[in-house]
């Protein structure tokens, strides 16, 4: 069986956190741009990071944010990695690409190929869907990075495509609490399981 990794992005309660903190390989995302409508706080990611063991956290942030910003509250919530799009000017400092997961759209692999430095990761999302084309170049970001496609709204022809890697990472669209402190975790295993099996 291939080997699946899994990240939500926008995560902001702490039951969705907890679900993700208890499987093997996932990443729990919080996005520190003010911009966007799944912002959290420092304060707010503290307080649930609290709660978890040893989580791999990843701090998300804008195109408008600067270097100093970011490592500055990487700092403040322990986040081992922080998420920048490909377009970010941090994308040209080789010191902190190590450090990224970098985000990109299916048109973009082929900018993502010619960096010097490859990152940790690539989250590539893709508005119609992956290509056959596509999937061949993300074999090859492989290589030198761990690669998280973003989940499509077909699930059954993604699980197809995907079927040619020996493992991938996959990221989960964040889902609203379905009431106060009840997060939607039913809704996350639901996929995952559906994609695994």
């Amino acid at each position: 069986m291939k080997k699946i990794y899994w990240k939500v992005s926008g995560v902001n309660n702490l039951p969705d956190a907890r679900f993700l903190n208890a499987l093997d390989d996932a990443w729990i995302e919080f996005v520190f741009d003010g911009e966007n409508e799944r912002y959290i706080s420092v304060e707010q990611a503290n307080a649930i990071s609290e709660w978890l063991f040893e989580p791999k956290l990843l701090a998300a942030f804008g195109l408008h944010q600067s270097e100093k910003y970011i490592f500055d509250t990487m700092k403040e919530t322990f986040s081992q990695f922080a998420s920048i799009s490909i377009e970010h000017d941090l994308i040209q400092d080789e010191n902190f690409l190590p450090l990224a997961f970098v985000r990109l759209d299916n048109h973009q692999i082929d900018k993502a190929l010619l960096l010097n430095q490859k990152p940790y990761a690539f989250i590539i999302k893709s508005e119609h869907g992956f290509s056959e084309r596509d999937l061949l170049k993300v074999q090859n970001l492989q290589k030198n990075s761990k690669v998280f496609l973003s989940l499509p709204e077909n699930i059954n022809t993604f699980k197809k495509k995907i079927s040619m890697f020996d493992e991938i990472g996959i990221e989960l669209p964040a889902i609203d609490e379905q009431s106060a402190g009840c997060g939607a975790v039913d809704a996350y295993s639901e996929i995952m399981e559906s994609i695994e099996s």
